[in-house]
């Protein structure tokens, strides 16, 4: 795939690849292979193609990556979104904005603003256009956080579980999360075996209301704003606007990232939906 596309490193772990046509990533059916080798090397492929992405392109880039495929016809987006036009590939949300004006009523900022995953995921898939100039994405890589935390920090994430609370919809602050409930938590290793590369990396609930399991609860939401303000501090970090007719592929599990909010009622699209893992169940790096 080499001679159709030229790669720009940025930093340890993304990069920029240039195409003409997103849909030569898979013309060939060693591709598809370069394509996630491309992605377990660097997490972070943002893609500057010549030519107009089109859905069924971006479809078929998540076919491949391992989008169920008979779930093309669900709806993708939170209620609210706009409602796909191409049929056959439903899944795909349009999180863009409508033209018409809007009140815009002032409210806390939404978590999706700060680091966060998509859910348990293999990667996850953005393309913007007409998009208004608004803050950078940023992505963090957690395997690079995992082999920086302070020893003390370190010990614990070795040897714990989190007991994740529940998540709320995206456009929620942090002030309205849902509190813990034992019987709805979901237990996760700290550190994951990364499902392709088996690499250790940290793996944080993002929910404050979560628990380390063992630890009070006092001590585990201390513990664990340690541990995001350590991501967050991360030298390791790509930061860049999704612009026009770009896209970027980022790995759902290596990753954490932010959303920017755009300005209320612009005239943009931004399409997006995830690639889900095969099991919600994490496996732990250490036994």
């Amino acid at each position: 795939m080499a001679e159709v596309y030229s790669l720009e490193p940025q930093g340890s772990f993304a990069a920029h690849l240039h195409i003409d046509d997103v849909g030569m990533l898979l013309e060939a059916s060693t591709q598809h292979r370069e394509l996630q080798q491309l992605l377990d090397r660097y997490l972070v492929l943002h893609i500057l193609p010549r030519q107009p992405i089109t859905k069924p392109a971006l479809g078929a880039l998540g076919f491949a990556l391992g989008f169920p495929a008979e779930r093309r016809h669900q709806r993708g987006g939170r209620v609210g979104s706009i409602a796909c036009d191409t049929p056959g590939f439903e899944f795909i949300g349009d999180y863009g904005g409508r033209p018409e004006s809007v009140t815009h009523v002032p409210r806390p900022p939404s978590y999706i603003e700060s680091l966060h995953y998509d859910g348990i995921t293999l990667y996850s898939l953005q393309a913007n256009f007409n998009v208004s100039q608004t803050t950078p994405n940023l992505w963090c890589d957690m395997r690079d956080a995992y082999r920086r935390l302070p020893v003390e920090l370190q010990i614990i994430a070795d040897s714990h579980w989190a007991l994740h609370a529940p998540m709320p919809a995206p456009d929620t602050a942090f002030a309205d999360f849902p509190p813990f409930d034992a019987a709805r938590a979901r237990r996760q290793p700290l550190v994951i075996g990364h499902t392709r590369s088996r690499q250790p990396a940290l793996y944080l609930p993002r929910n404050p209301a979560s628990r380390i399991e063992g630890l009070g609860e006092q001590e585990s939401a201390e513990i664990l704003e340690r541990l995001w303000q350590h991501v967050s501090n991360s030298a390791q970090r790509y930061s860049s606007l999704i612009r026009h007719n770009e896209l970027v592929i980022w790995d759902g599990l290596g990753t954490t990232h932010t959303n920017p909010s755009y300005p209320p009622g612009s005239p943009r699209t931004s399409w997006f939906f995830s690639i889900p893992a095969p099991s919600k169940q994490l496996q732990p790096y250490f036994d």
